[in-house]
Parts: C-alpha cells; structure tokens; sequence
C-alpha cells in the first residue's frame, strides 16, 4: 500500500514539470544524436573510400605485374574506366573459355559412351 501512494506521488510530480521544458531538452538530444550519427557515417564513408582505393592500386600492381596491357597504377578516371572495359573483356574471355572446355569434356565423354554402346552391340 505504500508503494502504490509513492508511485503515484511520483506520477504527480513528473505530470506538473512544464511539458516545453521535456520537448525542448528532448529535441536537443535527438539533434546532438542526428549530428554524431551524421560525423560517424562521414567517417566510415572516408574510410571504406580509403580502402577501396587501396584495393585497386593493388589490383592494379597484380595485373601490372601479370604483364595485362592497359593495366597500370593510376587514379585517372577516364584510365580507370579503360582499365574496367579491359577487365570485363578479360573476365568475358574467361568465360567463353570455361564454355569450350565444358563442352569439350562433355562431347569426349559422349564419345567414350558411344564407344562403349557400340562394343555392346
């Protein structure tokens, strides 16, 4: 029974703060909050930048040194966007190559069966 006139005591005295007062200290919070969260993705922006930069320059030492033409440290972009074309073409021919093989394997593995079908027969 004491509890419950304390507590409602402290209701009382929390409904007679002045509510602008509570808005006021609230909507400080809230923009103190916006502005850390806003300087905190800045900062992990710059630094995934950062790092995606440091990862083409070495994608770009490894197929320098591959000896891949039209590859070679820079952050030009009008080179950059060469550099893609040339990697995508590659990545394409690397591609068509796996088809060829595919089908190779699977006509010699066709031929092995007819083989067999006709030493049945």
């Amino acid at each position: 029974m004491a509890n419950t006139c304390k507590t409602r005591q402290r209701l009382a005295s929390i409904g007679s703060m002045p509510s602008d007062r509570i808005f006021q200290r609230n909507a400080h919070e809230k923009q103190a909050l916006e502005n850390e969260l806003a300087r905190e993705l800045h900062n992990f922006d710059m630094a995934a930048l950062q790092e995606l930069d440091e990862k083409v320059l070495e994608q770009q030492i490894a197929l320098q040194k591959a000896g891949v033409p039209g590859i070679f440290p820079t952050k030009d972009p009008e080179q950059l966007a060469l550099q893609v074309k040339i990697v995508a073409a590659i990545v394409e021919y690397g591609k068509l190559q796996l088809a060829c093989v595919f089908i190779i394997s699977s006509c010699s593995k066709l031929r092995h069966v007819a083989i067999n079908l006709i030493r049945i027969f």
